[in-house]
């Protein structure tokens, strides 16, 4: 039979765990909340570029004009894929089905050639075990990103 030291030990280390398990959960209920009014904050922009591409299809498919160059139909001997991951692990099946689909995608175009721009340490891991020829990548971003972390993208 365990003695009272170690009875009140054990008592002491459940009390502790449940505090960190708190913090962590407030934590993550803070994220969660920034990260909405992010999504929220971004939906006129995400409205117009869609108003925008409707207005592009709309114009090539139903009209006798000449269509638009963004839907001309070509051949694709070049590919550039964007794989975005988070740096760290804890996102329940999120990093697997990204990169399950990127390897899809390798894979149904491997007639082209293709290279990867690896955003997340978890999609560079993943991806430098398959073919594809990684052409730039972007880890350690913080929660906060700026435009200037995504430098790369711009060329």
């Amino acid at each position: 039979m365990p003695s009272v030291r170690q009875i009140r030990r054990r008592i002491r280390s459940v009390e502790n765990t449940s505090k960190i398990t708190r913090a962590m959960s407030l934590i993550a209920a803070s994220k969660m909340r920034r990260s909405q009014e992010s999504a929220e904050n971004a939906r006129p922009y995400s409205d117009l570029i869609s108003n925008t591409v409707s207005k592009i299809i709309s114009q090539s498919y139903f009209q006798d004009a000449e269509a638009h160059p963004l839907t001309v139909s070509r051949e694709m001997n070049r590919i550039t894929l964007i794989h975005i991951t988070p740096d760290r692990g804890l996102t329940g099946g999120l990093n697997g089905n990204v990169n399950r689909n990127a390897f899809q995608f390798i894979e149904e175009n491997k007639s082209s050639e293709i290279s990867v721009i690896g955003i997340g340490k978890k999609g560079i891991d993943f991806l430098s075990k398959t073919p594809a020829k990684i052409s730039e990548s972007i880890t350690d971003i913080s929660d906060r990103p700026e435009i200037s972390d995504f430098s790369i993208l711009l060329k």
